[in-house]
This record gives C-alpha cells, sequence and structure tokens, in this order.
C-alpha cells in the first residue's frame, strides 16, 4: 500500500511540469479509481519491486509507477462519493495524525478510542471528522483499505487466501470473505482467478 500526503500531491507541479498528469489523477480519485487489467499486469512488477527496496530507493519507480496511471485512459471512478477538502488546519491535522496511524497499523486492528486519542476527539467527534472529509466513517475506510491491500495481495503474491485474510487485519477468515465480496462483488478466490486470467 503506498500513501501520499496532501501537501505533496499539491506540490507535485511545482518543480515538475512533467507531473501535471500525475497530480490530474490524484485530483480525481477523491472516490477511488479502477484501472484495467492492463495497466494492473503493468504496474504490478513495479509494485512488488518497491516491497524490496529501501525507502530512499523507491522514488523512481513510484514515479514510473504513478506515470503508467495517470496515462491510463479507461478509468472508473469506484465510487460517486467525493472527499470534501477543508480549509480547518486543526481539522486537516488532526486527520493527517489518524490517517497516519490507520495505514501504519491498520492491520492491528486500532481501536475506535485509540484513533479519538490521537485526534484530541470524543468518539462522536471523529466519527464526525471522518464524514465531513471522507464522506464515510472509520470503519468502512478501514474495510477499504484492508481489502485494497488484500486485492494488491491476490493478485502480486501466491500466499494462502487465509494468511492474506490474517496479513490485512481479519481474525475471521468467514469475516473477509463476506466483506470482500460485498466490497468487490466476487470472493476473494474468484478475484485472484479472474486476475490471473486478465494477465
Amino acid at each position: 500500500m503506498l500513501w501520499f500526503h496532501p501537501e505533496w500531491v499539491e506540490r507535485l507541479e511545482e518543480g515538475f511540469v512533467e507531473l501535471a498528469g500525475v497530480k490530474a489523477m490524484f485530483e480525481r480519485s477523491a472516490p477511488g479509481l479502477q484501472f484495467s487489467s492492463d495497466v494492473a499486469a503493468r504496474v504490478r512488477p513495479i509494485f512488488e519491486g518497491l516491497r524490496r527496496l529501501p525507502p530512499e530507493e523507491r522514488l523512481p519507480d513510484v514515479l514510473s509507477l504513478l506515470t503508467i496511471l495517470a496515462r491510463e485512459q479507461h478509468v472508473v471512478p469506484l465510487s460517486s462519493r467525493i472527499v470534501t477538502p477543508s480549509g480547518r488546519s486543526v481539522d486537516r491535522g488532526r486527520l493527517d495524525r489518524v490517517l497516519d496511524h490507520i495505514h501504519l497499523h491498520y492491520a492491528e486492528n486500532p481501536t475506535m478510542e485509540e484513533l479519538a486519542d490521537l485526534a484530541a476527539l470524543s468518539l462522536s467527534g471523529l466519527h464526525r471528522l471522518f464524514l465531513r472529509h471522507l464522506n464515510m466513517p472509520v470503519s468502512e475506510y478501514l474495510m477499504r483499505l484492508r481489502i485494497g491491500e488484500a486485492c494488491a495481495l491476490l493478485s502480486g503474491s501466491g500466499r494462502s487466501i487465509a494468511r492474506i485474510a490474517e496479513e490485512v487485519g481479519y481474525r475471521s477468515l468467514a469475516n473477509f470473505n463476506r466483506q470482500f465480496k460485498a466490497a468487490k462483488s466476487i470472493t476473494p478466490r474468484q478475484f485472484r482467478n479472474r486476475f490471473r486470467a486478465a494477465g
């Protein structure tokens, strides 16, 4: 899973006009984007290669991956929901702290109380923060993140489905299968088979 700070995205064009297409892709990515199987097959080895590189050596491959995605013409939005930007820096700081923690520890099942403490908010305040900025509750954000990482592992590794479920934070394989099918309309096994067939 790759995570980009909004400030990094906003500054993309400042020194590199060549990255205008990448910035434009990010700007339309709020509802999530689904890329073609051809593009997925092209970026998969780059993405998998990132895991084997030290952080200081990843930037060229990250830019290459983003450029391939930005050039894709047949992109389908995953949702009609749009993230609502806010100019309130306090909210932005709170949300960034929580999102950073979630992306680092999603597989460890962070509690709502833990996330609320990071944001210095009550549980209801945390709920409102996510609804205001992401148009979804924390639980749905976590679920989408886990399912997204599971998709990457299903398509890019030979690990068993049970192991993948555990690695992305599911303690119950049945619950993983149920949530995956609700999100993707197919089972994890069908997703893997379809991706292999497309490749």
